[in-house]
């Protein structure tokens, strides 16, 4: 089923969803390829998906939950140059569940590389700021955009915690202004707290 049409693929993706939620999902990934089969058309749809929303949310919902899972983690982060591609393309949207969905891709990613995060620091510091340059100008009557923010200020910090080069990236990526920007002072509470804590670290 995912070697369906590209846009025919949005339930089978919304299937293995639910499915990947679960730890027990590793069992899918068992076998002669180890899952790589999904892995990489997953990807592949990402990258090809064009402009179609509902296939590029349910395609990065499926990488966000892949993070938790022992064998895809593995592949996610042996094919990194990939992973990376396809997360990108998340962070140019302006809509509420595409962000949802790339900001917890962010979130796991920084979560599950561990020592291998300084590699690729920089470059996920330029998806949160292309994602933050992204909902500029949105309002505050998007009340998502301040809880897609505040998990962006709290990978960001986690990012840090993690690899203390990646404070010199932050700094220079202007990416604290985006988010200032994004969710002015005083429109919420639990925003301010985080970036204000997010701002101690970087200065």
């Amino acid at each position: 089923m995912i070697q369906w049409p590209l846009l025919e693929r949005v339930p089978v993706f919304d299937f293995l969803k639910v499915l990947t939620a679960s730890t027990s999902c590793d069992r899918l990934f068992n076998g002669r390829n180890s899952g790589f089969t999904i892995y990489s058309c997953l990807c592949s749809s990402i990258d090809e998906g064009g402009n179609s929303i509902p296939l590029l949310t349910v395609a990065l919902q499926v990488m966000a939950n892949l993070f938790h899972l022992t064998v895809p983690r593995t592949i996610l982060l042996n094919h990194i140059d990939t992973t990376l591609r396809a997360i990108y393309h998340g962070s140019k949207y302006r809509i509420k569940m595409v962000q949802q969905a790339h900001s917890a891709c962010i979130q796991n990613l920084i979560i599950a590389s561990g020592e291998r995060l300084r590699k690729w620091s920089q470059k996920i510091v330029g998806f949160v700021h292309c994602a933050m340059s992204a909902l500029c100008g949105l309002g505050t009557d998007e009340s998502w955009v301040g809880g897609v923010t505040l998990r962006y200020c709290c990978s960001l910090e986690t990012l840090i915690s993690l690899d203390v080069t990646a404070v010199g990236y932050v700094r220079e990526s202007g990416v604290l202004k985006c988010i200032r920007d994004a969710v002015p002072p005083l429109v919420n509470h639990s925003v301010d707290v985080a970036l204000a804590r997010l701002s101690q670290v970087v200065n």
